[in-house]
């Protein structure tokens, strides 16, 4: 598999779920069972008709499409600027929160709400709270969805549909702890008073500034070698130019 920690954790189960019924297909053309020396087919044809591990699939892509996707166009947007990235990191803490919750059933396709329907979650909620309170960055979020929404809205009707709900919401309030003491080990203090901030670099840490320099090496040297990228990345780091 090609790509980061992100797409291998969350984006590749949504993926996965999209193709299920061609990769059943598939797995049943060639009657994987039939050849004791491929385990591998064999292993991916059992875990494709479990519902357990579908539901820890469809757990892990209710967390790409409504968290992760909106806080990647929220962190990664030029809108943002740095005394900003506070108020998106806690009200992405709340949802987190909220998927710890006890009883959450699904509502319909696309749509999941507490039992008591005081509190309905959607696809865009993460999104709607964070530009409640920061609703400058409507204008550049809505051309964002307009481009997304429709493999959102797909994916987050699988993921939250009736037949294994109960197992997925299962799967996300036992995460929810996790998520949050992860998310709480990211933060910087507040810096949302302070206006010298307002163009300082949005990635403090220096692993994942690390990566930062990476990626604009390797966007910007568009078809140049690995080796050349990270040296170019390295010098960045060092401040050589």
């Amino acid at each position: 598999v090609k790509g980061s920690r992100q797409s291998i954790n969350v984006q590749l189960p949504t993926a996965i779920l999209r193709n299920l019924e061609a990769y059943t297909e598939y797995c049943s053309a060639v009657r994987a069972e039939d050849d004791p020396l491929n385990q591998l087919m064999k292993a991916a044809w059992d875990g494709l008709r479990d519902k357990y591990v579908v539901a820890a699939l469809r757990a892990r892509s209710f967390v790409d499409v409504a968290f992760t996707s909106p806080m990647i166009f929220f962190t990664h947007s030029k809108l943002v600027e740095r005394p900003m990235i506070r108020t998106i990191m806690d009200c992405a803490e709340g949802f987190l929160e909220e998927l710890g919750s006890e009883g959450y059933r699904p509502v319909g396709e696309g749509l999941s709400a507490r039992i008591d329907d005081s509190n309905i979650l959607l696809v865009d909620t993460l999104a709607e709270s964070i530009l409640e309170k920061l609703p400058l960055l409507r204008g550049g979020y809505n051309a964002w969805w307009a481009s997304q929404h429709e493999d959102l809205e797909s994916a987050f009707a699988t993921v939250t549909s009736r037949d294994l709900w109960t197992e997925v919401s299962a799967h996300l309030r036992a995460a929810s702890p996790f998520m949050i003491a992860t998310h709480q080990r990211n933060l910087d203090k507040d810096c949302s008073e302070i206006s010298e901030l307002k163009y300082a670099p949005k990635t403090s840490d220096l692993v994942e500034s690390g990566f930062a320099h990476v990626d604009l090496a390797v966007n910007t040297l568009c078809g140049a070698g690995v080796e050349a990228c990270l040296g170019v990345a390295h010098a960045s780091m060092l401040k050589a130019f």
